[in-house]
């Protein structure tokens, strides 16, 4: 009895319903007790063949089954849930892409122009305190008299390309003791320059520093304020200023 031949005519199945002649079943017997396959192949179906024998003695095969169709009612509700979360995902998306990126977009540019600004301005700062930490020699000084008449040429204040700062020296009249002065400057155009805070010195004059990056060559007219009254003037001088 070949393995093959028991293979191909398939006689664990024909074993186990007792289909086999006696002498066939005899061979049988002596070929699968020696061979681990054909061994598990009987056992195997033995157990099959036992499960659809206990089914059909509990009638599970006499069951007919429901001819009734399954309903699609829950369908619709699915399929507009479905809908109903794919327009809400493409209105977010379409919030976040024509909307909120683009918004994010110019305020992140608006922000990032802002911080270049304000780093030039730290560094112009930044360079004017560096150039004003240097001590400098000969600084230019131009004193204010009041009592120039119009006919008299304008003090002046001759500067260099060295120089940074030029002091004014003011000149004023007789003024009740602790007031405090505010000074003036125009030139031409629109400049504009104001120095507060101002107090009279042991020698009864008034001191003011300016950067001469301010002042450009030509004539200016400087006034004299009380603090406490802007706009009652004390006196008037006139100063021209020249570069060599």
């Amino acid at each position: 009895m070949s393995h093959e031949r028991i293979q191909r005519e398939g006689w664990a199945e024909e074993y186990v319903r007792r289909r086999l002649a006696p002498e066939d079943s005899a061979a049988f017997e002596e070929h699968y007790f020696g061979c681990d396959r054909c061994f598990a192949e009987v056992q195997e179906m033995e157990r099959f063949v036992a499960g659809m024998m206990d089914a059909g003695r509990r009638g599970l095969f006499n069951r007919e089954l429901d001819p009734r169709p399954v309903s699609a009612r829950w369908l619709l509700p699915a399929f507009l849930f479905a809908i109903s979360a794919l327009v809400l995902l493409a209105v977010g998306l379409g919030y976040m892409l024509l909307i909120r990126l683009p918004n994010s977009e110019a305020r992140l540019q608006t922000a990032l122009a802002e911080t270049h600004h304000m780093e030039a301005q730290l560094a112009e700062l930044n360079g004017r305190a560096s150039s004003e930490a240097v001590p400098q020699a000969n600084v230019p000084v131009v004193i204010l008299t009041a009592d120039r008449s119009a006919s008299e040429p304008p003090d002046r204040l001759t500067i260099t390309k060295q120089t940074t700062e030029a002091l004014l020296w003011i000149d004023i009249p007789p003024q009740p003791a602790g007031t405090q002065f505010q000074l003036t400057i125009r030139g031409a155009g629109s400049f504009s320059k104001t120095i507060g805070g101002l107090e009279r010195n042991e020698n009864g004059a008034l001191a003011a520093s300016i950067p001469v990056s301010d002042l450009a060559d030509g004539t200016y007219i400087v006034r004299l304020y009380p603090a406490q009254a802007p706009g009652a003037m004390i006196a008037e001088y006139r100063m021209t200023v020249s570069r060599k």
